[in-house]
């Protein structure tokens, strides 16, 4: 039996103010992806997800400083990254949110 890895998609920016995010990434039961946050920066990042079927994005976790994480989905869900408004000092800060 071989078993073939999963194509790797990524959803990356470099933040420079206030209110900008990755693209979302959709994810699937049971699916990890890795979370990076790197960059010498003064801002509140936040990981947020965004359940099947729903509108609005929910808090998962913040981070102040570099940090690498992992995100184990427990349903079909969106996933992004970024600053929201209010949240950018300075930066910038390198955002990555990865699967496969």
């Amino acid at each position: 039996m071989t078993i073939v890895p999963a194509e790797r998609v990524v959803r990356q920016r470099s933040v420079t103010a206030a209110d900008q995010w990755t693209e979302s990434l959709r994810m699937f039961p049971g699916e990890l992806a890795d979370v990076s946050v790197s960059g010498s920066f003064t801002a509140t990042v936040r990981l947020e997800r965004r359940l099947f079927g729903a509108q609005a994005w929910g808090l998962v976790k913040e981070y102040s400083e570099a940090e690498e994480d992992v995100l184990e989905a427990g349903g079909i869900q969106d996933v992004r990254i970024g600053v929201a408004s209010g949240g950018f000092t300075s930066g910038p800060v390198l955002v990555v949110v990865a699967k496969g």
